[in-house]
C-alpha cells in the first residue's frame, strides 16, 4: 500500500501535528511544547522560527507558496546549520534526495 493511502485510510497519525504525539499536551501546552522542541532540536526558540517565517514573507524558501499549515525548519544534517523554513512538500523532497546536490541536479536534468 502506498504511503499516502496508508496515512489516509489506516493511520491515526496527524500529519499537521506530526511532532505532537500526546494529544493532552497538544491541547494544553502547544506553544510551550513546540518552543522546547525547537530549542532542543535546532537551538532556536519559537519566536525565532516565527521571525524566520516573517522574514520569508510567510512563504516556503524553495517553492515560495504561502504557508497554510505546518512550516518546517530545514537544516543541514552534517553541520546542523539552519537553512530556512520550508513547506512539507519541499522539506520531504529534499529529504528524499538525502540533501545531495548531485542527485538533485540529475533529477533536474531528467525533467
Amino acid at each position: 500500500m502506498c504511503r499516502k493511502k496508508y496515512y489516509q485510510e489506516e493511520s491515526k497519525y496527524d500529519r499537521d501535528k506530526e511532532f505532537f504525539t500526546d494529544k493532552k499536551l497538544l491541547e494544553t501546552n502547544n506553544s510551550d511544547w513546540e518552543n522546547n522542541y525547537l530549542i532542543n532540536k535546532y537551538g532556536i526558540t519559537l519566536e525565532q522560527k516565527n521571525k524566520m517565517i516573517e522574514d520569508q514573507h510567510g512563504r516556503c524558501a524553495i517553492c515560495k507558496t504561502e504557508f497554510d499549515r505546518t512550516a518546517y525548519v530545514d537544516h543541514c544534517h552534517k553541520t546542523d546549520k539552519i537553512r530556512g523554513i520550508l513547506c512539507n512538500k519541499c522539506n520531504s523532497g529534499l529529504g528524499m534526495f538525502d540533501d545531495n546536490a548531485e542527485i538533485l541536479a540529475r533529477a533536474i536534468d531528467y525533467l
